[in-house]
C-alpha cells in the first residue's frame, strides 16, 4: 500500500508543451518538491534528443528503480491523509468527501448484490417470488462460508449496508493483489471495480462515513487531492455541514459473525466511526 502524507504538483513547460508532474512524500512537502524537480531533470534530459552522461544515465536508473522497486502492481492513493491508526491503516478523505479506511492488514469485502437464480427468474414470469437483495447476499455469503473452513474457523463479521452487505475477515494470510484473494472476491460476488482498485493499490477500503448524496449534501465540491487553495474556505465549509449531517446517519450495521469472535483497535476504530450498534439509517 502506498499512501503518501504530503504530495505536490506543478505544471511546466517544456519544449512548448504543458506537462502535469505530482509526486507524494512522507517526509515532507520539500521532499516530494525535490522529487518533482528530479522528474523534470530527467524528462527535460530525455526530451532533449541529446547525448547524456554514463554517470547520469545511472542516476536515472537509480532514482527510477529506487520508486519502482516491488511496487509494479501498486498505485499510489493520491487522497488527503486524515489519521494513522497504524504503518498498516490509514485514514483518507476521498474525491466525493467522506472518509475512508485503507488497509493492508483487514479484510473488507463489499458486496452490492446477487443476481437472482434461474430458477427465481423462470418462476417469477409465472408470478412466483424472487428473494430480496439482502436474502440472496446472505444465502451466497452462507453458502461460500460453508465451501470455506478456513474463514468460518478464523471468524468474520457481516454488515448491512446501504446497498448490500460489508464483511470483514480476520483472515489476512495474502496481500490484496494476491490470486487467493481475487479468486475470494468472485466468490463473494465483490464488485468488479472494487477488487480490481484492491489488487493495484494492494490494500482494502471501507468507507467511514455516509455517502455526502446520501445524506442531503450537495456533490459538486470535488476533493482532488492536492487541493488547491482557492477553494479552501468552500471546503471548510462544506466539511462542517458534512459532518453535522453525518451524526444522524451510520455506514453499516452488524447483523452476523461466523467463527471466533475477533477484534482489533482497526476493527474497534471502524464499528465505532460506522456507528454499526446504533439504530440511525444507513447512508
Amino acid at each position: 500500500m502506498r499512501i503518501y502524507r504530503f504530495w505536490q504538483q506543478r505544471k511546466e513547460e517544456i519544449n512548448g508543451t504543458t506537462i502535469f508532474f505530482k509526486a507524494g512524500s512522507n517526509e515532507s512537502e520539500a521532499h516530494a518538491d525535490s522529487i518533482i524537480d528530479r522528474k523534470i531533470e530527467y524528462y527535460r534530459m530525455w526530451q532533449s534528443g541529446e547525448d547524456v552522461p554514463e554517470e547520469t544515465i545511472r542516476e536515472m536508473d537509480a532514482f527510477f528503480a529506487e520508486k519502482k522497486e516491488n511496487l509494479e502492481y501498486e498505485v499510489p492513493v493520491c487522497e488527503e491523509w486524515v489519521e494513522a491508526l497504524d504503518e498498516h491503516n490509514v485514514v483518507t478523505r476521498n474525491r466525493y468527501g467522506a472518509l475512508v479506511l485503507n488497509s493492508e492488514d483487514h479484510t473488507f469485502l463489499d458486496i452490492d448484490d446477487v443476481p437472482p437464480t434461474l430458477g427465481e427468474r423462470i418462476s417469477a414470469l409465472f408470478g412466483g417470488k424472487i428473494r430480496s437483495k439482502e436474502e440472496r447476499i446472505l444465502d451466497m455469503v452462507d453458502k461460500v462460508f460453508q465451501s470455506h473452513a478456513e474463514l468460518s474457523k478464523s471468524g468474520a463479521r457481516v454488515y448491512a449496508t446501504a446497498k448490500g452487505v460489508r464483511i470483514l475477515l480476520s483472515l489476512s494470510m495474502y496481500p490484496a493483489y494476491s490470486y487467493a484473494v481475487q479468486r475470494l472476491m468472485y466468490h463473494f460476488h465483490v464488485d468488479k471495480l472494487y477488487a480490481t482498485l484492491c489488487a493495484r493499490q494492494n490494500c482494502y477500503r471501507a468507507r467511514l462515513t455516509p455517502k455526502p448524496a446520501r445524506i442531503a449534501m450537495r456533490t459538486a465540491l470535488k476533493f482532488k487531492f492536492p487541493y488547491d487553495t482557492e477553494r479552501e474556505m468552500e471546503r471548510s465549509l462544506w466539511l462542517a455541514e458534512y459532518d453535522g449531517k453525518s451524526m444522524d446517519y451510520a455506514v453499516c450495521r452488524l447483523i452476523r459473525t461466523y467463527g471466533p469472535d475477533f477484534s482489533s483497535p482497526v476493527t474497534e476504530y471502524h464499528d465505532r466511526i460506522c456507528k454499526v450498534d446504533s439504530d440511525l439509517p444507513l447512508a
